[in-house]
C-alpha cells in the first residue's frame, strides 16, 4: 500500500508525492530509500 499526498482521482500528478509505502508489515520512507541509494531528492512543493 502507498500513502499519497493528494488525490490522484482528481489531479494525476499528486502520484509522485508518495510520502509513506507498506509492503509485508513493513514500513518504508521513500525519501530515505532515495538518499541511500543517492538518489536526487524529489522536489515536493507546489
Amino acid at each position: 500500500m502507498i500513502l499519497v499526498d493528494g488525490d490522484p482521482a482528481q489531479n494525476i500528478r499528486d502520484i509522485r508525492k508518495i510520502t509513506t509505502v507498506l509492503k509485508g508489515g513493513k514500513v518504508y520512507d521513500p525519501a530515505a530509500i532515495e538518499k541511500a541509494l543517492g538518489i536526487a531528492p524529489r522536489h515536493t512543493g507546489p
